[in-house]
């Protein structure tokens, strides 16, 4: 997501509550060839197995 960076204060699954893990400005193993990433973006890391939920939703709290 673009331009949340400075602005988030905490990430959540709206089903559960638990916690999802942000960083900012980061590309890690996602950054390679051809791909572009702005300055000012923010990285969800999300769980290798979907939430049991038809569609989850994330809960984000802005400062």
């Amino acid at each position: 997501m673009e331009d949340l960076a400075d602005k988030i204060e905490y990430a959540q699954f709206l089903h559960d509550g638990s916690e999802i893990i942000y960083t900012c400005n980061s590309t890690g193993h996602f950054s390679g060839e051809g791909q572009t990433f702005k300055d000012n973006m923010v990285f969800f890391r999300l769980p290798p197995i979907k939430p049991d939920v038809e569609i989850p939703v994330i809960e984000v709290f802005l400062k």
